[in-house]
């Protein structure tokens, strides 16, 4: 027994397989390259099926068997291999061997895999980098910040500044901002100009007068800045010193319907009708579709006594704009000196649709229902003007009277 080769070796099997495993292997060796016609040697072969033909028969392996235990040396090298694909166990020969040998269940190769390769050791840098970068990047971040601040800071316009400031309400801030610029550059008209259009929308108005003042002195031609100082000079009821100024800003710029406007009213109030009309008829043709100027110069025709050509431009006036409200109630107020109460009292309930707490406006209509023996109206809207009028003493005593009037017929027997 001596000569006789590991038959379990050749085929690669334990020595305790079944007949099954014993053919499985034997096949696979031969179709993974033992067969001649699969590039394999004939002694190769041979052992092959002379393994298979020995360990395939119960007594020929029995007899085998025996005699391989008691007979034959043990073999100086045998590697168990585990297949790494279906962890069953493989016996081998040799190292070389093994690295062509495969698995006597699935066929696949079970040569030992390398070694995975030793880990290299992390550079120092790349342990530490993100105690590094991040202080790095947040200094930069911050110095690119701080630049771009100062260079914005720098070409920044103040005056858009305080515009800006102002179209978003803050005008104590663009006040504020105006001020520092009038400071460093006292001889500027557009700043005094714009402080004083912030100081008047706060209400200070006599601040406001001063730096329009301011304006016009460093720039007499600005139409704008004499307008403007007109415009605050009215609002301050200062109508005389207004009127100049009105007046200068209407000769700069002829097609300024606002200062047009505002000096007619102010002509208008001084009795000067004529002029007032003359001025509101050169403003239609630069703004012809504003109902608010056709129901202006309708009032200037009232005053003068003109009432027809008052009611049609009132009428020209609703044309334009059917919600313009003091076209409604000059109409209604023609209306009624006409006589023509049911079109006044019309009119009337238009302007209170628009406006409904206007005390006057609902005196006028108890007046008119009072003039239709309607009296269960006219008392309802003198107690609702009655209600609306507190705190002003003359018109609670023309209401109170009304209202004695229309009670008196009823206390009559």
């Amino acid at each position: 027994m001596a000569d006789v080769p590991d038959y379990y070796e050749i085929l690669q099997v334990h020595p305790k397989a079944s007949p099954l495993m014993i053919k499985k292997a034997y096949r696979t060796l031969l179709m993974a390259g033992g067969h001649p016609d699969l590039g394999g040697s004939q002694t190769e072969t041979r052992l092959l099926t002379e393994a298979y033909e020995v360990l395939a028969d119960p007594d020929r392996r029995m007899a085998y068997d025996r005699g391989r235990l008691t007979g034959k040396p043990s073999p100086t090298t045998i590697i168990v291999s585990i297949c790494p694909h279906c962890g069953v166990y493989n016996r081998v020969r040799s190292e070389t061997k093994l690295l062509v040998a495969r698995c006597g269940k699935c066929g696949q190769p079970i040569g030992r895999l390398k070694p995975p390769a030793p880990a290299r050791a992390t550079p120092w840098w790349r342990r530490k980098w993100p105690w590094i970068a991040v202080p790095a990047v947040a200094v930069m971040l911050g110095a690119a910040g701080y630049l771009g601040v100062s260079l914005w800071n720098e070409n920044r316009d103040p005056m858009q500044e305080a515009a800006d400031l102002e179209d978003r309400g803050q005008l104590a801030q663009a006040a504020d901002r105006l001020t520092s610029v009038v400071a460093s550059d006292p001889r500027n008209p557009a700043a005094h100009q714009r402080l004083g259009r912030v100081l008047e929308a706060e209400r200070r108005i006599d601040a406001a007068i001063s730096e329009y003042q301011k304006a016009v002195m460093l720039d007499p031609q600005s139409a704008k800045a004499n307008y403007l100082l007109g415009q605050a000079l009215m609002r301050a009821d200062r109508s005389g010193e207004a009127e100049p100024y009105l007046r200068k800003a209407v000769e700069l710029d002829g097609a300024d319907v606002g200062a047009m406007l505002t000096l007619a009213g102010q002509l208008s109030r001084s009795g000067r009708v004529d002029e007032a009309i003359a001025l509101y008829r050169r403003a239609l043709p630069l703004d012809g579709k504003d109902a608010g100027l056709y129901a202006r110069l309708a009032s200037a025709y009232r005053q003068k006594g003109d009432a027809s050509q008052a009611i049609n431009l009132y009428r020209q006036a609703l044309a334009f704009d059917s919600r313009q409200r003091d076209a409604l109630v000059g109409l209604g107020t023609l209306y009624s000196e006409r006589k023509a109460y049911a079109e006044a009292l019309g009119e009337f309930q238009q302007a209170a649709l628009i406006q409904n707490d206007d005390p006057e406006l609902h005196l006028r209509m108890g007046e008119l229902y009072r003039e239709t023996s309607d009296l269960a109206n006219a008392e309802r809207e003198l107690r609702l003007s009655q209600s609306q009028a507190r705190g002003n003493p003359a018109l609670l005593d023309r209401i109170q009277q009304t209202l004695q009037g229309l009670q008196a017929p009823r206390s009559t027997p």
